[in-house]
C-alpha cells in the first residue's frame, strides 16, 4: 500500500514539473510576441471606442461599455 502511494506521487511530481515548464515557455512567448508587437506598431483607440470611457455596470469585472476598438499603427522608423 505505502509503495503504491509513494508511487502515484512521484508520477505526479514529475508531470507537475513537465506542466510548470510548459507554462513557463507559454509565458515567455507571449511575452515575446507582445515585444515585436510593440516594437513593431502603435497602438491608438479606434473610432469604435467610445469617448469618454463609460463602463459596464452589470459587469463582474471591470469592462468598458461597448468594448475598447484599438488600431494598430505601424510605426515609422528612420534608417540611418
Amino acid at each position: 500500500m505505502q509503495r503504491k502511494i509513494s508511487i502515484i506521487l512521484n508520477s505526479n511530481a514529475s508531470s507537475n514539473q513537465k506542466f510548470f515548464l510548459g507554462m513557463r515557455l507559454a509565458i515567455i512567448q507571449i511575452k515575446i510576441g507582445l515585444f515585436h508587437l510593440l516594437r513593431n506598431f502603435e497602438l491608438r483607440p479606434s473610432s469604435k471606442t467610445p469617448v469618454p470611457l463609460e463602463y459596464a455596470p452589470d459587469a463582474m469585472l471591470t469592462e468598458i461599455k461597448g468594448g475598447c476598438h484599438i488600431k494598430l499603427v505601424p510605426r515609422q522608423t528612420d534608417q540611418c
